[in-house]
Protein backbone atom coordinates (compact mmCIF):
# COMPACT_ATOMS: atom_id res chain seq x y z
CA UNK A 1 0.00 0.00 0.00
CA UNK A 2 1.29 3.45 -1.36
CA UNK A 3 0.52 6.58 0.88
CA UNK A 4 0.64 10.20 -0.44
CA UNK A 5 -0.79 13.31 0.85
CA UNK A 6 -1.12 16.78 -1.52
CA UNK A 7 -1.24 20.11 0.00
CA UNK A 8 -3.82 22.16 -1.32
CA UNK A 9 -5.44 25.22 -0.37
CA UNK A 10 -9.39 25.64 0.31
CA UNK A 11 -10.06 26.17 -3.87
CA UNK A 12 -8.74 22.76 -4.05
CA UNK A 13 -5.45 23.77 -6.16
CA UNK A 14 -2.57 21.33 -5.64
CA UNK A 15 0.35 23.54 -3.73
CA UNK A 16 2.47 20.65 -3.18
CA UNK A 17 3.07 16.74 -2.73
CA UNK A 18 4.37 14.77 0.54
CA UNK A 19 6.06 11.82 -1.61
CA UNK A 20 8.41 11.00 1.76
CA UNK A 21 5.51 10.44 4.42
CA UNK A 22 6.52 8.59 7.25
CA UNK A 23 3.89 6.85 9.17
CA UNK A 24 0.90 8.27 8.90
CA UNK A 25 -1.58 7.67 11.29
CA UNK A 26 -5.32 7.98 11.48
CA UNK A 27 -7.52 9.06 14.58
CA UNK A 28 -11.54 8.40 14.20
CA UNK A 29 -13.72 8.79 17.04
CA UNK A 30 -17.44 9.06 17.94
CA UNK A 31 -18.63 12.73 17.80
CA UNK A 32 -14.79 14.10 16.89
CA UNK A 33 -13.14 15.28 13.90
CA UNK A 34 -10.85 13.01 11.88
CA UNK A 35 -7.23 13.88 12.63
CA UNK A 36 -4.46 12.41 10.33
CA UNK A 37 -0.53 13.18 12.01
CA UNK A 38 2.39 12.41 9.71
CA UNK A 39 5.77 13.52 9.58
CA UNK A 40 7.45 15.18 6.53
CA UNK A 41 11.35 16.36 6.05
CA UNK A 42 11.92 19.40 6.94
CA UNK A 43 13.68 20.33 3.90
CA UNK A 44 10.39 19.44 1.70
CA UNK A 45 8.98 22.04 -0.83
CA UNK A 46 5.46 21.02 0.88
CA UNK A 47 6.75 22.18 4.42
CA UNK A 48 5.65 25.84 3.69
CA UNK A 49 2.29 25.25 2.47
CA UNK A 50 1.59 22.89 5.90
CA UNK A 51 -0.56 26.14 7.43
CA UNK A 52 -4.41 26.44 8.06
CA UNK A 53 -6.49 27.34 6.14
CA UNK A 54 -5.04 24.50 3.76
CA UNK A 55 -5.97 21.40 3.63
CA UNK A 56 -4.03 17.64 3.28
CA UNK A 57 -5.81 15.44 0.62
CA UNK A 58 -4.53 11.61 1.62
CA UNK A 59 -4.53 8.97 -1.00
CA UNK A 60 -3.42 5.47 -0.79
CA UNK A 61 -2.98 3.58 -3.67
CA UNK A 62 -3.67 6.34 -5.83
CA UNK A 63 -7.50 6.65 -4.51
CA UNK A 64 -8.77 9.91 -2.24
CA UNK A 65 -9.39 8.36 0.74
CA UNK A 66 -10.09 11.65 3.34
CA UNK A 67 -9.45 15.43 3.37
CA UNK A 68 -8.01 17.49 6.68
CA UNK A 69 -7.65 20.58 7.60
CA UNK A 70 -4.27 21.77 8.21
CA UNK A 71 -4.40 23.02 12.08
CA UNK A 72 -1.45 22.49 13.51
CA UNK A 73 2.55 22.12 12.53
CA UNK A 74 5.01 20.77 15.08
CA UNK A 75 8.89 21.20 14.21
CA UNK A 76 11.10 18.73 15.80
CA UNK A 77 15.13 18.34 15.70
CA UNK A 78 17.81 21.46 14.66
Amino acid sequence: MTCQILIKNPDGETLAACPYIVNPIYSRSVNRLAQITFTIPSDSYAAQFLTYPNEAWVYQDGKLVDIFKITEVQKSGG
